[in-house]
């Protein structure tokens, strides 16, 4: 069973390779090495050990892709994501990069009504990344590659009410980090949490001070979590009105503010 594969990798010079695998203690692997081409000669190989990466990535196989819902053109909220942890697929590279080491992390969607979509790919710690798309997971399911770089990303007659599978991936190590990726559809095909709800925030993105109108009667805290959950901020409702949350010092990506109180209500913003 192969567990992970590489050809050319960064830093090693000669177009020779490095590949890191997650193992598991007690287990027995074999290495295959062989030559470009039927290339034949002597060589030499070595092996390190280390803790597994921390924390691991959920999303790093497309068996396990992430599921992220399109939202409406012009008012998306990115979803962040991160490759710092992945590893390099078992899988052939897509076709448009065939050679390099791919810690890539995987992405799934649901075309809903709309043949229609744009992605957006932005970096925030990571080096630049790469975009293939598929309609299921293996080789044979590989639609097209895209470069995130030279702008949206805009994918036109697909399939409607389909799932299709999105790869992310550069060449690892200093080049990982963290990313933004955003599904824009004309048909918005999610359900807002509280469909009630007059909750508007802005600027969104926000890079210092956010502003919350729409708070329902009998509000008394503003709580900001992160994509994992986890409370960063948290303050009274002290006035009615108009409420202010100063952002600064949280890291890019996306958040969920929740107003808590006799209405719960909750809005998605990003910190840029």
């Amino acid at each position: 069973v192969c567990e992970a594969g590489v050809d050319d990798a960064p830093g090693c010079a000669g177009n020779t390779s490095a590949v890191t695998v997650a193992t598991t203690a007690g287990t027995v692997y074999y290495a295959l090495v062989h030559g470009y081409n039927g290339g034949a000669g002597p060589f030499t190989i070595s092996m390190s050990c280390a803790p597994a990466c921390t924390p691991a990535v959920p999303n790093d196989d497309c068996s396990t892709a992430q599921m992220i819902q399109p939202q409406t053109i012009g008012a998306c909220v990115p979803t962040q994501g991160t490759n710092a942890c992945a590893y390099t697929t078992a899988a052939p590279n897509p076709p448009c990069d065939p050679y390099s080491a791919a810690f890539d992390v995987w992405y799934a969607f649901n075309t809903g009504p709309s043949p229609d979509h744009t992605f957006t790919i932005a970096t925030i710690t990571s080096d630049i990344l790469g975009f293939a798309l598929y309609n299921g997971c293996g080789p044979g399911s590989f639609i097209d590659c895209f470069d995130p770089q030279a702008g949206p990303i805009v994918l036109t007659g697909l399939d409607t009410s389909t799932v299709y599978y999105v790869q992310v991936w550069n060449t690892g190590g200093d080049a990982a980090g963290t990313f933004t990726i955003c599904d824009e559809a004309p048909v918005l095909v999610s359900v807002a949490e509280q469909a009630t709800s007059m909750l508007r925030a802005w600027p969104i993105p926000v890079e210092d001070v956010l502003t919350i109108d729409g708070l329902p009667a009998g509000s008394r805290t503003l709580r900001v979590r992160d994509a994992q959950g986890r409370t960063v901020i948290a303050q009274r409702v002290t006035r009615s009105g108009m409420q202010t949350i100063d952002m600064s010092a949280l890291a890019p990506g996306a958040y969920v503010v929740r107003v808590e109180g006799d209405a719960p209500a909750s809005i998605r913003v990003v910190r840029r």
